[in-house]
């Protein structure tokens, strides 16, 4: 069985979404091995079997270099693919690498892969990865759930009532739902007003923009507006998602809740880089994307790294295609 065979029986092992990403760095991988090492389809038992954590960095290296990586979480993810690369193998008995088969030695390796990012000034903000599509899937199915139930009463306040569950998950279902869609900041949201909805023309205005609502959010904006009405007694209170606790903006943590309830964590930015990243796959620009959704050149910036390595676009092909694209191309 040669290397690619290995590598795509791997993948069978692994989630769709994970296998898309890791497929294009087990292909550099493989590349600066056969550049360095001279493996190849007879010997790459043989070669991986004994590789050292000096050929792990080097690839590192490599696959920064070729691949103009910037951020330490796309390099962290590029270890993890190996790492795991080297678990199944392992785990068919075909290579005994201690390199990874050992604690402590992954341990050790993973210290020379962060000097390795320290070395190249790698940007290593505390920025969390996207969701995947199944994750988006699913929290997108659980919002429907939430959005449809067809009583509304649930979701209204007896009188001196400051909290209610159902209404509480009623407002961070369509708030996530906006999130998906478009990818906007907590703060963007927060500082909404009714008049940024308009039901007749199916649009909604985020961060100064109109955009076209889907259908079926469409009517779930709807639902919520009569559930509103419910319950703001205040006309002074424009507010598109308010706190009944506060009579102020909803909290950050309430926005959330079921991204909390269904995945098991409030990270609005992962919410949020999956949108972006799918913006970046229609040809919006990441100057465009920062305008809109309010985040700032860092988050903008890994996702366009992901988004490459999803179409396993290396920076030699980028600029090659760049070149080729030329409209003087042909002239000159």
């Amino acid at each position: 069985m040669d290397y690619s065979d290995t590598v795509e029986d791997f993948l069978r092992t692994l989630h769709p979404d994970t296998a898309s990403e890791y497929r294009h760095k087990l292909r550099v991988f493989h590349s600066f091995m056969k550049d360095t090492k001279d493996m190849s389809n007879a010997n790459y038992f043989y070669i991986i079997s004994r590789a050292t954590p000096d050929d792990i960095v080097d690839s590192i290296e490599y696959y920064i270099k070729n691949c103009a990586v910037k951020y330490k979480l796309t390099v962290d993810g590029y270890f993890s693919a190996i790492a795991k690369f080297f678990d199944y193998l392992h785990s068919l008995r075909r290579i005994d690498n201690e390199m990874f088969s050992k604690k402590q030695n992954r341990l050790e390796l993973r210290q020379l892969i962060d000097d390795t990012a320290k070395k190249f000034k790698l940007n290593a903000k505390r920025i969390f990865p996207p969701l995947s599509d199944e994750e988006v899937d699913i929290l997108v199915e659980r919002c429907n759930e939430i959005l449809s139930d067809p009583d509304l009463d649930k979701y209204t306040f007896s009188d001196n009532q400051k909290y209610n569950s159902d209404f509480s998950d009623f407002i961070s279902a369509i708030i996530l739902k906006i999130v998906i869609l478009s990818g906007v900041t907590n703060d963007i949201l927060l500082s909404m007003t009714t008049s940024d909805v308009d039901l007749k023309l199916n649009k909604i205005r985020l961060n100064g923009y109109w955009v076209h609502l889907p259908d079926t959010l469409s009517l779930q904006l709807e639902r919520y507006f009569t559930v509103r009405s419910k319950i703001v007694q205040d006309s002074t209170n424009d507010l598109l998602f308010f706190s009944v606790e506060t009579s102020g903006k909803t909290s950050s943590s309430q926005m959330m809740k079921v991204l909390r309830d269904t995945l098991g964590h409030s990270r609005a930015m992962s919410v949020a880089k999956h949108s972006i990243i799918r913006k970046l796959e229609t040809g919006m620009s990441p100057e465009l994307i920062m305008a809109f959704t309010g985040y700032s050149g860092d988050v903008v910036g890994h996702c366009w790294e992901e988004y490459n390595e999803r179409r396993g676009v290396s920076a030699s092909k980028a600029i090659d295609l760049g070149i080729h694209a030329d409209r003087y191309f042909d002239r000159l």
